[in-house]
């Protein structure tokens, strides 16, 4: 009966080990500004296809300030398209509006491009509080698209 109870838990031991390493293997790909708001940086690192995981990423690699969070996130199909509607916490709006329009547009991209990219996304809703974004130097009401004009080429971490 030991044997066997001590197989059941090494099978158990390792089924876990696999799915938990196989989810920190996970490698993503995210949206950085360049340093000078000039381009966006595509970049493969590792984290999870979550909106929280994607979150995480950005914020790891200074792209988002290190309290945003995900308040809501949901995927609908609209007409033909797959839409996300993603709601972030105050301290994204915060960011967008202390800074010039080149940097706003470097923390939108980001956002939207790497949620598209990742979560196979036609457009992204991007929210704060669940309200749309009327600070900063634009007004947000429509949905965004993938935005690839201002990308260079991607790095490998």
């Amino acid at each position: 009966m030991n044997k066997r109870l001590f197989g059941l838990f090494l099978c158990v031991g390792l089924i876990m080990f696999f799915l938990i390493g196989s989810k920190a293997k996970t490698r993503i790909t995210i949206y950085t500004d360049d340093g000078n708001a000039d381009y966006l940086v595509e970049r493969v690192v590792g984290g999870e296809k979550t909106p929280e995981g994607m979150i995480k990423a950005l914020i790891d690699n200074k792209m988002l300030p290190i309290q945003t969070r995900v308040v809501r996130y949901e995927c609908k199909k609209v007409k033909s398209k797959m839409v996300g509607y993603l709601d972030l916490s105050q301290e994204f709006l915060d960011a967008i509006s202390h800074t010039g329009t080149a940097g706003e547009v470097m923390y939108v991209y980001s956002v939207v491009n790497t949620f598209i990219k990742n979560l196979a996304l036609d457009e992204v809703k991007l929210t704060v509080n669940g309200n749309e974004i009327e600070e900063g130097h634009l007004y947000y009401a429509d949905n965004f698209e993938f935005y690839d004009h201002l990308i260079i080429l991607p790095t490998k971490d």
